[in-house]
């Protein structure tokens, strides 16, 4: 009876723990089994063992990452290791380019600014054009940064372009040059002064200083932020912060919370010169931001096109590989709750493709 009672006892305890243990595992094992992540590795794993010959990981995998970002939004883009390293020096004076400013819709990369002077422009590209390939590789779902650092490499180096404008296949051949010497440069026009931005650094302390010294000099300030799509969110803040005296900026909300608050300091300049902002489609991220801050505070009167509102935080996830992925990581709404993303700025002033915005800037300020 006692042999008896103590094996109910034993069953009872392992029954008790395989209870407990399925209570744990259990819901792990299904979730893991029928989690959508566990389909693309299932899928990959198909491919690589069925189809019916050998698959290069190298080509498959990229693919795939490729095909996933491109349905998240039109930032968000995966590098290769090779590219990764060009990402970092891409605004490196020595790095030639073509002077196209592109976005991605309908999966291709398309022309929504041409700097002045530049192989794109020389070239005979227009606004408006799909790039469908590029040195015979196609863009088709490609990130938007893999395109545009594949539009750079080596001063009076030679790019291939296809390009699909309205129902015409065309091709280009580009010699890439030196786009810019610096990231700013600021010139005298009669009693005002002309800033222009071509991109913005994070670290911004000598544009600053220069514009201390011009504080009491200047009648009035043209910003030219035309075709200024690269830059840091943070330094957009950084220079709207120069012109602003106080108050609430923005906030910056993720996954549905506000993860970070941004307040304009009390130190000011410019506070009694009046402000042009230039601004073309071809105006994104910091310098989008920057002038929809001083837009939203009537620091500033807005002329030019209406931008596309793709201004967004993201950050580099690095790899092991040495390759990475730029994520859209949050989302920019303004003091008052309004979202950025998708409605962009709407001028005060259009100013036409064939006018000179400089000059009506001028005649604004008197």
């Amino acid at each position: 009876m006692e042999k008896k009672q103590k094996r109910i006892l034993v069953i009872s305890s392992i029954c008790v723990f395989l209870v407990l243990i399925g209570s744990f595992l259990l819901p792990q094992i299904i979730s893991r089994f029928y989690s959508p992540f566990y389909l693309l590795e299932r899928v990959i794993n198909y491919v690589k063992n069925e189809y019916f010959k050998p698959v290069n990981p190298e080509k498959v995998t990229p693919a795939a990452i490729r095909g996933m970002l491109n349905y998240l939004d039109p930032n968000s883009s995966y590098l290769n290791p090779q590219q990764m390293k060009l990402y970092k020096n891409r605004n490196n004076s020595e790095l030639g380019d073509i002077g196209a400013i592109l976005v991605k819709r309908y999966s291709y990369p398309q022309i929504v600014g041409i700097i002045e002077d530049s192989p794109a422009q020389k070239a005979g590209l227009k606004l408006g054009d799909y790039i469908s390939s590029i040195n015979e590789e196609s863009t088709y779902k490609k990130g938007i940064w893999e395109v545009r650092l594949s539009l750079k490499g080596k001063i009076n180096s030679v790019v291939n372009l296809k390009v699909m404008r309205n129902n015409s296949i065309l091709g280009f051949k580009i010699k890439r040059e030196r786009i810019y010497d610096s990231y700013f440069n600021i010139q005298k026009i009669g009693n005002n002064y002309l800033l222009k931005i071509n991109y913005l650094p994070s670290d911004i302390e000598d544009l600053k200083i220069t514009l201390k010294k011009l504080d009491n000099k200047a009648n009035g300030l043209i910003i030219d932020l035309r075709n200024c799509y690269d830059g840091d969110i943070t330094a957009g803040f950084n220079l709207a912060d120069f012109f602003i005296p106080s108050g609430k900026a923005f906030f910056v909300k993720s996954r549905g919370k506000v993860i970070k608050e941004f307040s304009f300091k009390k130190e000011n300049y410019f506070s009694n010169v009046p402000l042009v902002i230039l601004v073309n489609q071809g105006t994104m991220s910091g310098a989008e931001l920057f002038a929809l801050l001083l837009g939203k505070y009537k620091r500033a009167k807005i002329i030019g096109q209406p931008t596309f509102g793709l201004t967004c935080v993201t950050d580099v996830f690095k790899i092991e590989d040495g390759s990475g992925v730029i994520l859209t990581t949050g989302m920019i709404f303004l003091r008052k709750g309004e979202g950025v993303w998708g409605k962009g700025i709407k001028p005060e002033i259009i100013v036409r493709e064939k006018e000179n915005p400089v000059q009506k800037a001028i005649e604004l300020l008197g």
